[in-house]
């Protein structure tokens, strides 16, 4: 009776249970933001070993994101950007286009 129920025929929560998913969404999305970055940074940080032990060459146009401020400036103007094709409705690429030509990558 979920898709058929009371469920979807009065969708308003109570105060708390708004506060309660709103708070679960951004410990989610915080912790999730913290693992991107930090594997980004090994990512990165496991290249520039590979790098100086000739193992591998970077491309021109690699990203090289040394510092965890890069990666959350660049987590940062990502999420503004989606943000502002969520609240407009304009396609994301139109938006976020740019911002990967910024960086080097190919959107």
């Amino acid at each position: 009776m979920l898709f058929g129920g009371k469920a979807t025929k009065d969708p308003v929560l109570p105060d708390w249970g708004r506060y309660l998913v709103l708070g679960c969404f951004v410990v989610s999305m915080v912790l999730l933001t913290k693992y991107s970055v930090t594997r980004l940074k090994k990512i990165c940080d496991d290249k520039d070993e590979a790098e100086k032990n000739g193992f591998y060459t970077r491309c021109p146009n690699d990203i090289v994101l040394h510092e965890t401020k890069d990666i959350m400036k660049l987590a940062f103007y990502v999420f503004i950007a989606a943000a502002l094709c969520g609240m407009t409705g304009i396609a994301g690429g139109m938006v976020l286009g740019p911002l990967f030509l910024t960086y080097n990558m190919i959107p």
